[in-house]
């Protein structure tokens, strides 16, 4: 009776269906654990516990006989960049290796990543013998020696005479995992079901990139903004030190290291500096300098050119005398004893000046029909952000003379280059008693308006 029940063919079918049935049950129990860790990230880094959850699912089906599990991504054209959870018996310690970036084309090859990227499609299987292992072991070696010793202390166990990959293609790469036995069937079915879960994971990482971009640009705004409020609550130019201050405030508050901040204003022969404190809270040190820039040649040539950015970089001994060469042709008007010192800088290794030019910005024209209009724009934007004030001579009601004369009345007072089509002494004696800048002759030349505009600008 027994043996009929156990060689029933409907009974073995409905036993394997059941089994199939269990089974099933069991990767949708995994790749929901692996969906709600997906679910749970907050930051793009989070992309590591979906790897390490996949390592745990597959390590509770199949025992000791996955190795690895890698997501391997295509970072540009010439490097790939891994997320890798390897585990080696052999090597107590395990290796978890996070956004590291290995060449599409190592010098040793290797072999594995070749068959790798070549493998397009859901699924797809190879091995590698002992001999091509140790040419993996090779290129390893130059690239992530770490990852390379748990690979030897593998091969020389002897416990391995092959090893069997299992490749998914995932959007932008790879998902493979790496086996000490030949995988199973199932795996064929199953491997893309967890690319694909994966692939989900990938967008919550665009997704977060994407809100962490915008969380950021509004950071920066918002600091911005407190710069520009510091910068439009001027009363005069002296303030522009604290303004520099509160930039070195928010540089900080947005988690941005940072030393000394400086401002220089330059002149043709000299330029003055003001300092602050390493922490930014004020500024300690104002100097006169000369002009000269020849003890480092790439800032002098920065200086000379257009760049807009210029970063230098020096070690302890070259920042400590270019310290020194600062306070040796430097002219103190105001110095703290906490301020920066050559023992300073060669006690922490150097210094990088990261310079940013901020004497050629855009210039914006307003234009006024009448002195009283200007005077209301003046009042409107605020003399701090005007740069200069050309005026005619005659307008209607106040005249360009009185309207220089209420400019310069009220302080701080204004750069003011009068225009004029006549060449007249007499405009010029009043113009000049009344301190005016300058003066720019009918019909406009626009270029040396240019040049009159920039020698304004500092």
């Amino acid at each position: 009776m027994s043996d009929k029940i156990t060689n029933n063919p409907e009974i073995e079918l409905l036993t394997a269906e059941l089994a199939s049935a269990r089974r099933e049950l069991q990767w949708e129990a995994s790749l929901e654990r692996v969906r709600r860790v997906t679910g749970e990230m907050t930051e793009p880094s989070d992309l590591t516990e979906v790897v390490k959850q996949i390592k745990r699912e597959v390590d509770v089906l199949y025992g000791g006989n996955i190795l690895e599990v890698d997501l391997m991504l295509e970072a540009d054209e010439e490097t790939l960049q891994f997320w890798s959870i390897v585990e080696v018996q052999e090597v107590p310690d395990s290796m978890e290796q996070f956004g590291q970036f290995y060449p599409k084309k190592p010098e040793p090859p290797h072999p594995v990543i070749e068959k790798m990227w070549a493998s397009e499609g859901d699924f797809n299987e190879f091995s590698s013998d002992l001999e091509e292992m140790w040419k993996v072991h090779a290129s390893l070696a130059r690239y992530v020696p770490h990852e390379a010793e748990l690979l030897k202390a593998v091969l020389d166990s002897g416990s391995l005479e092959r090893m069997w990959f299992t490749v998914s293609s995932i959007r932008g790469g790879r998902m493979f995992l790496a086996w000490a036995v030949q995988p199973p069937a199932e795996m064929a079915i199953v491997q893309p079901r967890i690319a694909a879960v994966l692939g989900d994971a990938q967008k919550r990482v665009e997704e977060l990139r994407e809100a962490n971009i915008r969380t950021r640009e509004a950071q920066i705004e918002a600091a911005l903004e407190r710069v520009r409020s510091k910068a439009m609550g001027m009363r005069n130019s002296d303030e522009l030190l604290e303004v520099v201050a509160t930039i070195h405030q928010q540089f900080s508050g947005l988690g941005l290291e940072c030393g000394v901040f400086w401002h220089a204003r330059y002149f043709p022969d000299y330029y003055e500096k003001a300092l602050t404190s390493i922490d930014g809270s004020k500024v300690l040190t104002l100097m006169i300098l000369p002009r000269d820039f020849s003890a480092v040649p790439e800032l002098a040539a920065w200086e000379r050119g257009n760049e807009k950015i210029g970063v230098f970089a020096f070690d302890a001994e070259q920042g400590g005398q270019y310290m020194e060469h600062m306070i040796a042709k430097g002219r103190f008007l105001e110095v703290d004893p906490h301020s920066v010192t050559p023992e300073y800088v060669r006690e922490n290794g150097g210094l990088t000046f990261v310079q940013a030019r901020t004497t050629k910005g855009e210039i914006e024209m307003l234009f006024a029909f009448s002195g009283e209009e200007a005077l209301q724009k003046l009042h409107e934007h605020g003399k701090t952000d005007v740069v200069l004030v050309l005026s005619d001579i005659n307008m209607p009601g106040m005249t360009g003379l009185e309207l220089l004369e209420r400019i310069k009345s009220d302080p701080p007072p204004l750069p003011v280059c009068m225009m004029t089509a006549y060449d007249n002494d007499d405009y010029r004696g009043k113009a000049a008693a009344l301190q005016c800048d300058g003066y720019v002759s009918k019909p406009i030349d626009f270029a040396a308006l240019k040049e009159k505009i920039n020698s304004f600008i500092v």
